[in-house]
């Protein structure tokens, strides 16, 4: 299953939701300009995952936490979970807040953003391998901005981890050290 979650709510009646199940992660923008091709950020950063998720939407004010099952099967929201890689507890999170500037038209709006998760991709050392454990979570944060302004969309996104990601270091090529 791919993705499958409960959703609780009614943004006409309440600017507070929930979700329990497996779903996309609150982290950036994971969006692209191009039809052909994912985002680089989507690509190191988007992931599904196991958790309890609970929102506010209110007046363009977005906000989302998520507590997520660590484990390796997760690549995107690894976290160690004791020495295994098997998933059994809920020991990372991600959050998400934005703002979207709208005046009536979503042909004309603004999105600004910023995400944190506490256990992202390529903890492990090199070679990467999946469903395998790491030594420690690596967390990550990122900033976006989306402007849509009429027919035409410019947009941004920066994203990094705090600490260097292990599997990013390949011994065969010392020259290239291992980066956030």
């Amino acid at each position: 299953l791919r993705r499958g979650f409960l959703l609780l709510g009614n943004l006409d009646k309440s600017p507070v939701y929930a979700s329990l199940g497996k779903t996309a992660v609150p982290f950036g923008l994971m969006d692209t300009v191009s039809p052909f091709t994912a985002s680089t950020v989507w690509h190191a950063f988007g992931a599904l995952a196991y958790g309890a998720r609970v929102g506010f939407e209110r007046n363009g004010l977005g906000i989302s936490f998520m507590g997520i099952q660590g484990g390796a099967q997760f690549r995107a929201a690894h976290t160690p979970v004791r020495g295994t890689a098997i998933p059994s507890q809920t020991n990372n999170f991600a959050m998400d807040v934005n703002y979207t500037v709208n005046n009536g038209d979503p042909a004309n709006q603004l999105l600004i953003g910023s995400s944190f998760i506490r256990g992202s991709a390529y903890c492990q050392e090199f070679p990467v391998q999946h469903f395998l454990s790491c030594e420690a979570a690596t967390p990550a944060y990122d900033f976006y901005i989306q402007s849509h302004l009429g027919q035409l969309t410019l947009q941004g996104e920066f994203a990094k981890t705090t600490e260097i990601w292990p599997g990013t270091l390949n011994p065969a090529l010392p020259e290239f050290p291992a980066h956030k």
